[in-house]
């Protein structure tokens, strides 16, 4: 109400109001203060402004010449950023990980495509590795049927994981 009286005088000039709401409206902290808000609800609420249209008044903000407005449209752009990585993250297949994997580690790829029961054929790898941890993995399986004989018996007899 104060603000209202500054502006308007005691006697309510309205056109003077309607030009002071219209200045106000139009200066560049209140779109920066509109744009921020935008940006900080987009995905949340249909209608609202996509991501492209946020980034774009974000980056505008951002360049603006008050420190801690840029600092804030800055943040807000990272977790946005972040908020889109999220939503384009895609579930891929097992294979395709374990081939992601392979490219980086093959061991660890061969170790993970046995404890998940997946083909090891496909991970590129020379022989005599894939040798050596064939027999690592056979080593452990005897170790294993040693320490549980009558499990093993019982693994041996069914036709399937399930029955166990």
């Amino acid at each position: 109400m104060e603000a209202y009286r500054r502006i308007a005088g005691e006697e309510g000039r309205g056109q003077a109001v309607r030009q002071a709401a219209h200045r106000l409206e139009r200066s560049v902290a209140v779109q920066n203060m509109v744009g921020l808000y935008r940006a900080e609800i987009a995905g949340a609420n249909e209608g609202t402004v996509s991501a492209e249209e946020a980034r774009q008044i974000l980056s505008r903000i951002a360049r603006n010449g008050d420190p801690s407005v840029s600092v804030r449209a800055l943040e807000t752009l990272a977790r946005l950023d972040e908020k889109v990585a999220e939503a384009a993250v895609v579930d891929r297949s097992p294979e395709e990980l374990l081939a992601e994997i392979a490219a980086i580690s093959p061991i660890v790829a061969y170790s993970l495509a046995i404890h998940a029961g997946e083909d090891t054929k496909t991970i590129p790898m020379s022989s005599e590795l894939k040798a050596g941890l064939d027999r690592e993995e056979e080593e452990r399986a005897i170790a294993w049927i040693r320490r549980n004989p009558q499990r093993a018996i019982q693994w041996a007899r069914c036709e399937t994981k399930e029955a166990i």
